[in-house]
């Protein structure tokens, strides 16, 4: 009981008010199977479907999301939507098929 008091007081201290004062467009979020037990999952996923975010990719893990988000590709750019993914891999095909 005492490991899960400590994870809690850290999210309370740290990381809650980090996600309070964001402003909501800013806030890291990713809709993957577990989400579909939330009562608010209808929502997320209609965000997710007006947003085209790459959540909607099957399997995505909540890991992965966070690297496309936060992984410094061509120009410092991150992956959020379907579209950005398939611009990525678009030029990385052309640029692997020059390069060779």
């Amino acid at each position: 009981m005492n490991f899960n008091m400590k994870i809690i007081e850290e999210f309370l201290h740290y990381r809650l008010p980090e996600i309070l004062q964001s402003p909501l467009e800013s806030v890291p979020w990713h809709v993957h199977n577990r989400c579909e037990l939330c009562d608010f999952y209808q929502y997320c996923r209609k965000e997710a479907e007006e947003s085209n975010s790459v959540s909607l990719v099957p399997y995505l893990s909540v890991s992965g999301r966070k690297y496309m988000r936060e992984a410094e590709w061509d120009h410092k750019t991150s992956i959020n939507s379907l579209s950005e993914l398939e611009a990525f891999l678009d030029k990385k095909e052309a640029d692997d098929i020059l390069s060779n």
